[in-house]
């Protein structure tokens, strides 16, 4: 599959429970006794991974530039646009996750058989309007900022 093209159709998103941060790296075990509630109906995401790496610079006397090194990696934030459903048990769990404050698990199931696990604060929780014309509806916009490094688990 390294040479296919990465279809995102057929990926679905998941909200879980309040968890923690914790001082070592996340594994998919610690995700398994989640409850997961699919935010539904998804429409956009934004960029996701390993995000950005933190640069330092320490300036020096004797060299006429910094020595740079390579500092922490921010995984960034999720941009996540969904149909405004007020009965969907997904966007109501997320809803609930913006109003705890918490770190909250998430779950990417994505089209290729990849499972994403992640934490993450929601820091934006946007209803906002849609295109002029009859029937057209309006829209979720939600941000949540990761809390830790993705776990992606292979495609069995």
């Amino acid at each position: 599959m390294p040479d296919e093209i990465y279809a995102i159709e057929g990926s679905s998103f998941f909200v879980g429970d309040a968890l923690a941060q914790k001082p070592t790296a996340f594994v998919a075990g610690d995700f398994a006794s989640q409850t997961w509630d699919e935010v539904d109906p998804w429409q956009t995401v934004g960029t996701s991974g390993l995000g950005s790496r933190e640069v330092t610079n320490s300036p020096t006397i004797n060299r006429d530039v910094p020595v740079i090194t390579a500092g922490i990696s921010n995984p960034g934030n999720y941009e996540l646009t969904f149909l405004w459903k007020e009965t969907d048990a997904g966007q109501r769990a997320l809803r609930a996750a913006y109003n705890s404050k918490a770190h909250t698990a998430f779950r990417i199931d994505h089209s290729t058989g990849e499972i994403e696990y992640f934490i993450g604060i929601v820091t934006a929780f946007q209803r906002v309007g849609g295109e002029a014309g009859p029937g057209t509806p309006a829209k979720l916009q939600a941000s949540i900022a990761v809390g830790c490094t993705p776990v992606l688990v292979a495609a069995p």
